[in-house]
This record gives C-alpha cells, structure tokens and sequence, in this order.
C-alpha cells in the first residue's frame, strides 16, 4: 500500500530553496521545476488510484511508478541502454550500487519493490518518492533488523512481486564492484529463491567531469553540491546489464559470492 506521510508543501519549499541555490544555470533551473512537475503529477497519480481505482493496486503503482523513473531520466538527461532481458515477476534482483540515481535508472526497466538504507528516507525529492513507492527501508547499524527485511522480501516475492536490493551497502566510485553484503541473502538461500543481477555502467561526454565524479556519489561527496552538478551536466549515458541466468544456492554466503563472482565478470569499470 502506498504511504503518503510526507506533506506535498514540503517539496515545494525544498525545492524552492533549492532553485535559490542555482542562480546562473538555466539548465539546472529547468530541471528542478520538470522534476517538481514530475513529482506532483506522480502524486495526482497516487491520490486518484487510492480514491477512484482502489481496485488497481499493484498495477497502477507499476505503471506510475514507471512513468516517474523515465520521465525523470528524460529530464537529467540520462541515456540508457540496456543489454540482456530483465526478469518478469517474481523475481529477486540484486546491482552494484554508483550512486542516487541507481533508483531512477533502474525503474525504468523494472517494476520492483526496492530495499534501502534507511537513509534514503531523508535525501531531498528521491527519498520521499520511493517512500511512496513501498520502499522496504533496512537499518544497516542494526544486525536484528535484517531478519524483518529478509521476511519482508519473503512476502513480496509470495505476492508475485519483484525485489531489488544493492548488496554492497553503500555506492562506490565504480572502479570494481564492493564485496556483497550476505545479511539479505538469507530468505532466497533458506526457500533457494532464483537470484537475478544486473551490472550499472555510468558515461558522460569528453568534455564533462568524468561520471565517477559526477554520476557516481560515493565517500564522503556532499548531497547536494553533487546533485547541482548533475544538474548542470547536458547528458550522461547508462548502460544495463542483466545476467544471462539467475543463481541459487542453499547456503546465504555461498549465494552472495557466487553472484558476487558472476556480476564482476560482466561488469565495466567507470571512468
């Protein structure tokens, strides 16, 4: 079920002050106000199929939730390409993780269910739309709460639902793909649920900051600074990957390194 906590007045005034922040680009000033468009019409979206199509569910979610991922790539300009066939539902899929964008750029090709660090609840205009979206938030600093996530992936994947989770724990600078993080494994090892990957490649154009700068968003880059920067970029490429087969195991840790091994084989280092 959709949650609308967040108030609509307060990405208004988010991005007010955000607009202020941009003074000489007109680029990135155009950008947020299509992306504040993309956000309110997002959210028309949500309140007509709670009040007129309750009957809609899981359906309309996949279709709005789609319609926010492409039409807010359009807007930042990102490209994308994809090679190999994404998984239909149900599905377990797992990424390396680059950087915010990560959770655009993949929802334009999957109807997933996102895992993510409770963090992300607070990044402006990302957090609160994937929130939205049944977001599954996990408490990284917290080793009980894995147990609660991996049931909850359990009842999504019951439900005929896509998953997605980032197993490295935290966005690099692209150079290789972080050692996996087996905590979340545990559900598709315990019921040997078939694991699918998918690799993320970020490019921008020679005469841009190379994208393991301005894409990727790792270390201890600032939010916002970064995000302005994105902003003012022309255009950027992204490029999919998905894993010929999925992978299963019995055993948690077997599983992580196994798709670890199989995601690194196919991935391309950023520049």
């Amino acid at each position: 079920m959709i949650s609308m906590k967040r108030p609509l007045t307060s990405f208004i005034t988010e991005i007010a002050g955000f607009v202020e922040s941009l003074r000489g680009s007109i680029r990135a000033r155009v950008r947020i106000f299509l992306i504040f468009s993309v956000l309110v019409l997002t959210y028309l979206l949500i309140f007509f199929r709670r009040f007129l199509l309750p009957a809609a569910g899981w359906r309309w979610r996949k279709i709005v939730f789609r319609f926010w991922a492409r039409a807010s790539a359009a807007v930042l300009g990102m490209r994308i390409t994809v090679r190999g066939t994404p998984p239909e539902s149900p599905y377990v899929i797992i990424s390396n993780h680059l950087s915010y964008v990560d959770i655009i750029a993949l929802a334009t090709q999957l109807d997933a269910v996102f895992i993510a660090k409770r963090e992300v609840e607070e990044w402006p205009f990302l957090g609160s739309v994937i929130k939205a979206f049944d977001c599954i938030f996990v408490d990284r600093d917290n080793a009980r709460d894995a147990i609660r996530v991996n049931r909850e992936i359990e009842e999504a994947f019951e439900g005929r639902k896509g998953v997605l989770f980032f197993p490295e724990g935290t966005s690099s600078a692209g150079s290789g793909i972080l050692p996996f993080n087996a905590a979340l494994f545990r559900s598709a090892a315990d019921r040997l649920y078939p694991v699918h990957f998918v690799t993320i490649f970020y490019r921008t154009p020679r005469e841009e900051t190379p994208a393991s700068r301005s894409v990727c968003w790792w270390g201890d880059m600032e939010f916002m600074p970064h995000l302005k920067d994105l902003l003012r970029m022309r255009t950027f490429k992204a490029r999919f990957v998905f894993g010929d087969r999925p992978i299963r195991a019995g055993q948690r840790k077997d599983l992580a390194r196994q798709l670890w091994e199989a995601a690194q084989a196919q991935f391309v280092p950023v520049s």
